[in-house]
């Protein structure tokens, strides 16, 4: 198991690429040492970054919840490119369509508004 630090060393000599969604508002992070991929990560709802060792399938740190929210900044850009089609022509961190949300379907399927809460706001 390595340390939060050896991870943010590690991944700050990668090459960081993403697959963004715009829909829904985040993206799969992948960081890569030359041919090898080290990590993988998201930064949806949950935020996690995966360690591997040498690019193998084994898992060797995992972080969540604010180390993984500074691990996904680390590293050089590298590709960035789009997984989705039918989202907004900008890409906004946190922020799904409107139409993808429960309000939305909801105003989609009834023609009304949601009568209520969510549990969000």
């Amino acid at each position: 198991m390595i340390l939060f630090n050896a991870a943010k060393e590690l991944l700050e000599k990668c090459e960081r690429s993403e697959l963004r969604d715009h829909a829904f508002g985040d993206s799969e992070v992948t960081w890569r040492l030359g041919d090898v991929i080290v990590a993988d990560g998201g930064d949806g709802r949950d935020p996690y970054v995966c360690v591997t060792n040498d690019g193998h399938v084994e898992i060797v740190a995992e972080f969540n919840g604010d180390e993984a929210r500074t691990l996904l900044r680390c590293g050089r850009v590298g590709r960035i490119e789009r997984n989705d089609s039918t989202g907004p022509e900008d890409f906004v961190p946190g922020r799904c369509m409107e139409a993808l949300s429960l309000r939305g379907v909801f105003r989609e399927l009834t023609g009304a508004e949601y009568p209520g809460k969510l549990a969000d706001e």
